[in-house]
């Protein structure tokens, strides 16, 4: 069974294509046919589908082929989805780890406190932010490489060096 916790968010499916099955999707990996599937949550579960054919249409955006999916009204069942790769290939995969693949992950400081859980990246600025929770209050981190001291991807932790005012607030 493929868990919440194995997966990492690259795409959305937009739309269908065609008559045939195809669909439309904005993605965030340049080599979608380079991984084993795709898996899109179906009613609570974690379903992999695998990619016959990827067609670029633009710099975000693809049209996808799906195997066993080869009409109109079943691919339509996907439309709206946002579709993931397991963590396992999308590590191998980047030469770059986006800052996506975090999310999850518990930010530690440098004397091991924990600060907080990424929950999610802002990354609608030059500026990206892990989204931090810490029991139900919620902050931002920015994503500097230097304040990252260690990630230590067995534990799922970032051990970081943030300046003092960041979180001081914030970790009460």
């Amino acid at each position: 069974m493929i868990t919440d916790d194995q997966l990492i968010r690259v795409g959305r499916i937009i739309k269908t294509h065609g008559v045939r099955g195809e669909l439309s999707a904005e993605t965030t990996v340049d080599d979608l046919e380079s991984y084993r599937a795709i898996v899109c949550s179906i009613d609570g579960i974690n379903v992999p589908f695998f990619v016959s054919a990827v067609r670029s249409r633009g710099a975000a955006s693809v049209l996808l082929t799906i195997d066993g999916i080869d009409n109109e009204h079943a691919a339509r069942m996907l439309v709206g989805h946002p579709f993931y790769v397991l963590r396992s290939e999308y590590a191998d995969n980047e030469d770059e780890v986006a800052c996506d693949y975090f999310t999850g992950y518990t930010i530690l400081d440098e004397n091991g406190k924990q600060l907080g859980t990424i929950v999610d990246v802002d990354d609608s600025t030059e500026n990206v932010l892990f989204e931090v929770d810490n029991e139900g209050t919620q902050f931002y981190v920015p994503v500097v490489e230097d304040f990252i001291l260690a990630i230590d991807e067995d534990n799922r932790t970032l051990t970081m060096n943030l300046p003092e005012g960041l979180v001081s607030a914030q970790t009460k």
